[in-house]
């Protein structure tokens, strides 16, 4: 639940759903990923299938009362401790492979993020569509987030592919009183994740 006292709202979606499989090759052997990849040093013990890493979602904008915030969590592959306030962890900010957004005619916009302020920097973190961090042009349409990274301070991780980075993603959409959450749908499996990098229209 996401709760805002000073405006009287709360919004809501489903938990995230992990299967579990010992027989699977890809959640029972060293060197994949798994979900708890950064916890068991990649050995795959854990047996829990790993989330996704590019995802799209519906979006809508046009002004205060009608925007749309995705709320994403993202894997930084490194088991990270308590760190100074002040300070960042070693692994931020995290990057993506790309982002396009395609308005109602489906015509493509490669999103180049600004210098230094990528719109998914942190584990967690909720960015407002056409946000000082995620500008777009099309008001309306629909947005393919391919959140696959390597991170540096996680070294060659995870061992099968250290580009891969699962993820998860949600929508939140609001239009004056009326807002609705919702999961934003996968396109891969960080078993078999697509690392497709769209080219100029």
């Amino acid at each position: 639940y996401y709760i805002d006292s000073n405006l009287g709202i709360s919004q809501g979606d489903t938990l995230v759903h992990i299967e579990a499989s010992f027989k699977n090759p890809e959640t029972s052997s060293p060197g994949q990923q798994t979900f708890y990849g950064r916890f068991v040093n990649w050995s795959a013990i854990d047996n829990r299938e790993p989330l996704s890493t590019h995802f799209a979602s519906r979006y809508i904008g046009g002004g205060a009362s009608t925007n749309t915030d995705f709320v994403v969590w993202r894997d930084p592959k490194v088991n990270q401790g308590a760190f100074p306030c002040g300070t960042l962890p070693s692994w931020y900010p995290l990057a993506q492979e790309q982002i396009v957004v395609f308005d109602e005619q489906e015509h493509p916009q490669v999103f180049e993020p600004l210098p230094n302020d990528p719109p998914f920097p942190g584990a967690a973190q909720r960015t407002r569509v056409d946000g000082p961090s995620l500008p777009v042009l099309p008001t309306f349409g629909w947005a393919s987030l391919d959140l696959n990274t390597t991170v540096p301070a996680a070294g060659g991780n995870p061992p099968e592919d250290p580009g891969t980075a699962q993820a998860w993603m949600t929508t939140v959409m609001t239009s004056g009183a009326v807002s609705v959450g919702f999961d934003a749908i996968h396109l891969d499996s960080a078993c078999a994740p697509s690392h497709a990098v769209l080219g100029p229209p």
